[in-house]
């Protein structure tokens, strides 16, 4: 909104525009470049293919495709030199701080950013990771401070060694439940000697063969001989004492397929070999079938330091407040009733910003099987708070005071909701 000579300078001296701000603003207003959206992408690309000339420190940096989304992030794509997830995280953590530098002296009056996203790509156009980060967070690059970027940063990774730790650790998590329940259920009905009395001779003798031909002796000691079972071996001493874990699977022909398919992932994941998207995908599936049972029964069987991590990851995108432009003194004080409005619409907006970028940071949480309702539940919270923010803000922009007012009771009531969801699973259980 442009301030009228005879308008109160928003400055808060209470003196009029014309007898205060005016003349001190037009010397010290930095002119902006007239450039269109393109010409500005233009000479970033420019810029970026060519940065070496400027930073012989930097490489030159392969572009794909630069373009302005929704009109506040700026989204550049590459092609990455590496493709392990540290060092490409150090070439993402390059274009980002690029991407600041051309544009953090706010000098180009048709692109005002809130955000950069940077996709990279290998040589055969496969993205494998994205990040996003708030134009302040990318400040931080320039700044010395890498590790806090990179702490407030979202990533999307589709690396290869990403993908093949996460099914090491699912895996893992699957076979030692089932291992731990095994033990639990059958030593309970059978006594000491249950590992024989529940596994049939032949399976029994493998099961001894295994262990005789890699320490060169003999046990029958079934809560060690568990751990060298395989996972097909798993499934046959579920599925021949199938009545004593019924209560722990939905389904047993569903069970058998998936511990199936399981075997076939843990192949390629035993000998390092590439685990796809696809492969991942179909993993989270049987991941959620087997633990989501037996999460409910046994508490305690997923290893703790995955809730725990969950917990602290969340406290730390929930606890941080807004940074408003406007305090509410600022609001609330203003006299002019125009200067109040956009005041208030401009924190709104920030508010929207806020609770937007806190969806997203929720997402790419790691999410425990046994916490994953109470993350779906929070996600959906969020989701319906910005949501009633968005209409607030429409609402004020048509200036029709009765749908505000009404609008900002619905928040109120939604804010005690989202404050005690956060307070009984966020900030207690941290």
């Amino acid at each position: 909104m442009k301030i009228g000579r005879n308008d109160i300078c928003p400055c808060g001296s209470g003196l009029k525009y014309k007898k205060c701000c005016m003349k001190k603003d037009s010397t010290l207003a930095i002119p902006k470049n007239d450039f269109s959206v393109d010409e500005i992408i233009s000479f970033l690309e420019i810029g970026l293919k060519n940065i070496n000339s400027v930073n012989s420190k930097v490489s030159n940096i392969s572009v794909k495709q630069i373009k302005l989304l929704n009109g506040k992030t700026l989204e550049c794509q590459f092609y990455a030199e590496s493709e392990n997830s540290i060092d490409l995280k150090a070439e993402i953590s390059s274009v980002m701080g690029a991407l600041h530098g051309f544009f953090k002296d706010d000098s180009f009056r048709n692109i005002q950013l809130d955000y950069y996203a940077v996709r990279a790509y290998n040589s055969s156009d496969i993205e494998i990771m994205h990040a996003i980060s708030s134009t302040e967070s990318a400040a931080m690059i320039g700044n010395g401070k890498a590790i806090d970027w990179m702490k407030s940063t979202i990533f999307q990774e589709n690396t290869k060694d990403y993908r093949l730790a996460i099914a090491k650790r699912q895996i893992s998590d699957i076979e030692n439940a089932l291992r731990k329940v095994i033990v639990n259920r059958l030593s309970s009905k059978h006594g000491s000697d249950w590992f024989r009395l529940s596994l049939g001779k032949k399976l029994f003798e493998i099961i001894k063969g295994t262990y005789k031909n890699q320490f060169g002796e003999e046990i029958e000691d079934g809560k060690v001989l568990i751990e060298y079972t395989f996972v097909l071996q798993l499934k046959k001493i579920i599925c021949t004492n199938w009545k004593d874990f019924s209560d722990l699977f939905a389904n047993k022909i569903e069970f058998e397929n998936l511990i199936s398919e399981l075997n076939e992932i843990r192949r390629e994941e035993a000998h390092n070999r590439d685990v796809s998207v696809i492969h991942l995908d179909r993993l989270k599936i049987i991941y959620e079938f087997m633990l989501l049972g037996i999460t409910e029964k046994y508490s305690g069987i997923i290893p703790n330091y995955l809730i725990d991590n969950w917990k602290i990851q969340l406290k730390e995108i929930m606890l941080p407040k807004p940074d408003l432009p406007y305090s509410d003194s600022d609001v609330l004080n203003e006299t002019n009733q125009q200067l109040k409005l956009i005041k208030s619409l401009t924190n709104l907006q920030c508010l929207i910003n806020h609770i937007k970028n806190r969806e997203d940071k929720v997402k790419s949480v790691v999410v425990p099987v046994q916490k994953k309702k109470t993350h779906d539940e929070l996600l959906t919270i969020l989701l319906n708070y910005r949501i009633l923010h968005e209409e607030l803000l429409e609402s004020g922009k048509k200036g029709v005071l009765s749908i505000v007012e009404n609008k900002q009771k619905e928040i109120d009531e939604y804010s005690k909701k989202l404050h005690e969801f956060s307070k009984r699973y966020v900030f207690e259980e941290s």
